[in-house]
């Protein structure tokens, strides 16, 4: 069997989606899937560049061609690319912001249609439209009304065999426009080196009032309640004699500024990181005693940083502000987060899970791989 992945950009490292291609393909490869992968719209190339990535030992074949090309040129070398790997599956990997500046993919679902005629489609929705929650600005809402409806259409228009996609809420978004999808946890993309994934401890550290090292990793998103968490942990380390710090790690962003003013005014020390390689990130995880995690509580499935944070053996708190999806039910909190509360933080420490369950890439790749066999069997038959 043979399989081209679809995405914005290949650039390792630079790219979410791309390095979750990246692993996953390795995975694929193992399973006796031939992979290759087109990188539609790569802002991190000025030309059109065949090159051999590898994960895990795992060499495959990526065309990447620049976000700054016409849609006629980018079809034509596509085009080009598609009848010569000649998959039997084209995988388009989705987050609407890989293929628009803004998310505005105006035709996106016609060029892919002529590309994959003929071929079947599998789409993973990564990420879906801005402005999902009542409390968001009515300007990110009006964005996401645009970007809904482009991903409709898109959908609609390439008729995909089936769908993937990494949280709840979005596969009651899918239902609710009668598309059947079926969710696919996401795995980290850092990983974990030595026992990281082993450790159970850590929850231990924090009863026994050992010192806590708090690490938030990647983007930050704004405005969350980190002053008064900050001023709550430096009581609870007063009070318990507990030593509490905090780490960023990885590129966290404008917001990192009012998080270290919030540490810095609360009397706690920090340390700031930045981008390390993935080996070293994954000794920081291990170092590493409580994640906290900005990204709502309803979307926090879709996060790597949550996923690696839950591999290395980290329970997550989730500091973030009121967010309710338009239209949609209740959202549980994942498995291996406790959410904060003002004037709660001791409860929230002590509320916390043993072991944090998590998704590894072999399992996730091993659903993926059965799913396309199965559909690929079943559709020869049909």
């Amino acid at each position: 069997m043979k399989v081209m992945f679809i995405t914005g950009s290949m650039e390792p490292g630079r790219d979410g989606v791309g390095d979750y291609i990246r692993r996953m393909s390795g995975e694929l490869i193992h399973r006796g899937i031939s992979v290759s992968v087109l990188a539609l719209h790569d802002r991190h190339c000025q030309k059109h560049i065949t090159v051999m990535q590898q994960s895990d030992g795992h060499r495959f074949l990526v065309m990447r061609i620049p976000d700054a090309w016409s849609a006629v040129d980018r079809y034509d070398q596509a085009y080009f690319w598609m009848e010569e790997m000649n998959p039997d599956w084209v995988s388009l990997q989705y987050v609407p912001f890989a293929f628009h500046i803004r998310g505005f993919h105006k035709g996106l679902g016609k060029l892919l249609s002529r590309l994959g005629d003929g071929r079947r489609w599998h789409i993973m929705l990564h990420e879906m439209w801005v402005g999902m929650a009542k409390e968001e600005p009515f300007k990110l809402q009006a964005w996401g009304w645009v970007q809904r409806f482009f991903i409709r259409s898109l959908l609609e228009k390439l008729q995909p065999e089936f769908i993937h996609t990494n949280t709840f809420l979005y596969r009651e978004y899918l239902a609710q426009w009668k598309f059947k999808s079926v969710f696919l946890p996401v795995f980290s993309n850092i990983p974990a080196t030595g026992a990281a994934h082993l450790q159970a401890g850590k929850p231990f550290a924090i009863r026994e009032k050992r010192e806590i090292i708090f690490v938030v990793f990647g983007s930050i998103h704004r405005n969350v309640p980190i002053v008064p968490f900050a001023e709550e942990a430096s009581v609870y380390a007063k009070a318990n004699n507990v030593p509490v710090s905090l780490v960023f790690l990885g590129r966290c962003g404008g917001e990192q500024e009012r998080w270290i003013k919030a540490w810095e005014s609360a009397g706690l020390p920090f340390i700031v990181l930045g981008e390390l390689s993935p080996a070293r990130v994954s000794e920081v995880l291990q170092g590493c005693t409580i994640g906290l995690s900005s990204t709502a509580c309803a979307v926090a499935q879709k996060s790597g940083s949550f996923a690696a944070m839950l591999e290395h053996g980290l329970p997550v708190i989730g500091v973030s502000n009121p967010w309710t999806p338009r239209g949609a039910g209740p959202q549980k909190t994942p498995a291996g987060m406790v959410i904060y509360e003002r004037g709660k933080l001791s409860a929230c420490l002590l509320s916390i899970e043993e072991h944090p369950g998590y998704h590894t890439v072999t399992e996730v790749a091993e659903v993926m791989a059965t799913t396309l066999f199965a559909a690929d069997e079943l559709l020869s038959y049909s």
